[in-house]
């Protein structure tokens, strides 16, 4: 999903997606694909030697997934609910006093487990504070929104339910410009705004190395909470100069 109050497009184009790939989200990498002598974009895969082609950009679309960012004060209970339920697999960060946990199967000092079906997540009582020493717990991570959810975030899909990117096998493709997308890796700390950006897996930008470095794309915003009470969630600004790829 992009947001556009804080996307400004300079230069964009149109692509035939790749046969047995869709594109149904916008924000999301698009890599190069050489096919039959023609080159068609799919989302990238975060493996080296991807060749970057743009971030999708289409009519809009029910997104699959939404982005949260939550901040509460331990004060002891290592338990903690999560305001949104059905979690998508590895893609939840928990940070305690600026510090990233990680994401285990049973909870322990500097580790913590979730229910990814629930959004429970469990702390070890070392990271879970006490009353008289509360610590901040910061909690990043993505879900797969309900209908209603979605459509409140980005509104009603088209009449049939498919929209043109899908049906035709096109996608819009934005090479230049300040793109404003929830499709980033919420385990990583994009506060370290000097990155270097990584191409991820499933179309994602990423802190880790593996993939394409994104040498012309520089972190304008790093992801935060969203007001009370609005319907969006937590963005990543990146900007996209004429060399971004590798």
């Amino acid at each position: 999903m992009i947001k556009l109050q804080k996307t400004r497009i300079i230069k964009s184009f149109h692509r035939n997606v790749a046969t047995g790939y869709d594109v149904n989200q916008e924000g999301v990498a698009l890599v190069y694909v050489n096919e039959a002598g023609e080159a068609k974009v799919r989302p990238s895969s975060g493996i080296a030697g991807e060749k970057f082609a743009g971030v999708s950009v289409s009519q809009v679309q029910i997104p699959g997934q939404l982005t949260a960012i939550e901040t509460s004060k331990g004060v002891g209970n290592v338990s903690l609910k999560l305001a949104k339920a059905n979690l998508v697999a590895g893609q939840v960060a928990i940070i305690v006093d600026g510090v990233y946990l990680t994401l285990g199967a049973v909870a322990a000092p500097g580790v913590f487990s979730v229910v990814s079906a629930t959004g429970v997540v469990t702390l070890d009582a070392a990271n879970a504070g006490t009353a008289l020493a509360p610590v901040e717990i910061k909690a990043v991570y993505k879900y797969i929104p309900t209908m209603p959810e979605a459509i409140a975030a980005q509104g009603n899909a088209p009449a049939g339910g498919v929209t043109a990117a899908s049906y035709y096998s096109v996608s819009g493709v934005i090479v230049e410009g300040d793109v404003a997308t929830d499709q980033f890796d919420v385990t990583d700390n994009w506060t370290q705004t000097n990155g270097p950006v990584f191409l991820g897996p499933n179309g994602i930008f990423t802190l880790k190395a593996g993939g394409t470095e994104l040498k012309g794309a520089n972190i304008i915003e790093a992801p935060v909470a969203a007001p009370t009470g609005s319907i969006f969630g937590a963005f990543l600004t990146l900007n996209f100069g004429p060399y971004s790829g590798a």
